[in-house]
């Protein structure tokens, strides 16, 4: 059984909230989008991203997703669906942004779930998170599309120097923002207690993964679970949009 909540909070700073979270119980489809651009229209970005997902598999017939007995065959069609979703919502953005100059620039990250029976696809571009917390231990499943995840990946700085990196907030790859898009894609086989956390940069940017893994573990349900996440958030001053899903595999 799947029991999930989330939040989105505008944070401390912002004038507007610019993501969007996604909550479909009946195809487990879970997602967060983070709009970019401020006033060049980041939340309709973010809005058409998560419409154009729910409605994508929403209109795929489900005995195509579901009722597949080789394993093999499952994976590939899930994460097929997964990537063809993303990139129809790639091009709707690209498609905007090209014929308005009011949303010119427009674009948005995204971080996507897809679970069936006990297999999770996740799709990703940007620097929302996906992260599994089992057994008492966090992993970050996604990796972030952005300069400085680069340059610690190769060693150039170190993690500690990421947050006051003045390149911190430069993203390599993005929803909407070029004609094609390169999507990471990630096949987890589900455990028994295992919880998924989505969550926007506005929300593992601020309080880091130590206090992630303090109030994941901390036994809540997933709705007081993802308040605690949000409070911790605004308890340090939330600059950003901040929010997060929580997705408890019982």
């Amino acid at each position: 059984m799947i029991v999930v909540a989330g939040l989105s909070d505008i944070g401390c700073k912002r004038s507007a909230n610019e993501d969007r979270i996604l909550m479909d119980l009946d195809e487990l489809l879970f997602a967060i989008a983070d709009g970019m651009g401020g006033a060049r229209c980041g939340g309709q970005a973010a809005d058409i991203a998560i419409s154009t997902l729910r409605e994508y598999f929403r209109s795929t017939p489900n005995h195509q997703r579901k009722a597949i007995t080789d394993i093999d065959l499952n994976f590939a069609l899930t994460q097929g669906h997964m990537v063809e979703a993303i990139q129809v919502a790639n091009e709707r953005i690209f498609r905007l942004s090209g014929s308005s100059h009011e949303c010119e620039g427009m674009g948005c990250t995204l971080s996507a779930v897809f679970v069936s029976g006990t297999t999770a696809t996740v799709g990703h571009v940007g620097d929302t998170r996906v992260y599994l917390y089992r057994q008492d231990q966090l992993y970050q499943l996604t990796r972030d599309d952005s300069v400085v995840a680069k340059l610690i990946a190769t060693g150039e700085i170190g993690a500690e120097e990421a947050s006051s990196h003045p390149m911190r907030n430069m993203l390599m790859r993005s929803i909407g923002t070029s004609e094609e898009v390169d999507i990471q894609l990630i096949e987890l086989s589900l455990q028994a207690r295992d919880r998924l956390l989505l969550s926007s940069d506005g929300l593992h940017g601020v309080i880091g993964e130590m206090s992630l893994r303090e109030i994941l573990g901390a036994a809540q349900t997933p709705e007081i679970t993802a308040q605690n996440l949000i409070q911790a958030a605004l308890n340090q001053g939330a600059p950003d949009n901040t929010s997060c899903i929580i997705v408890d595999c019982e």
